[in-house]
């Protein structure tokens, strides 16, 4: 993990007279919220969700890894944790409420 460097770098930048404006991603969430308020139903919760979505997916497109020179070995394991940390939190997502994963032999 030591080779692995994270930063921020802005892609989409919104700007007015020179200004930035990247706190616009939040003014869906903000009216979402006084629409979940004002009126509790199905279509006020699918906006919310929705736009707490587009702010977790802006901050995620605004994330930049960059890898430094590692051994082949490293890599490998790297990528071996990682899917098969993915698949484990996969099988534990989609087992059978019955508590049986996969096939009965």
């Amino acid at each position: 993990m030591e080779n692995i460097q994270v930063t921020s770098e802005l892609i989409f930048r919104f700007s007015l007279f020179g200004r930035r404006m990247d706190g616009l991603i939040f003014l869906p969430f903000i009216f979402s919220l006084v629409f979940l308020f004002y009126k509790y139903n199905k279509i006020s919760k699918i906006c919310c969700g929705l736009s707490l979505l587009l702010i977790f997916v802006n901050v995620l497109m605004n994330l930049r890894l960059v890898w430094t020179a590692t051994s082949l070995f490293a890599t490998v394991l790297i990528f071996v944790l990682v899917f098969g940390g993915l698949g484990l939190v996969m099988k534990t997502l989609f087992a059978n409420p019955d508590g049986d994963h996969g096939k009965k032999y």
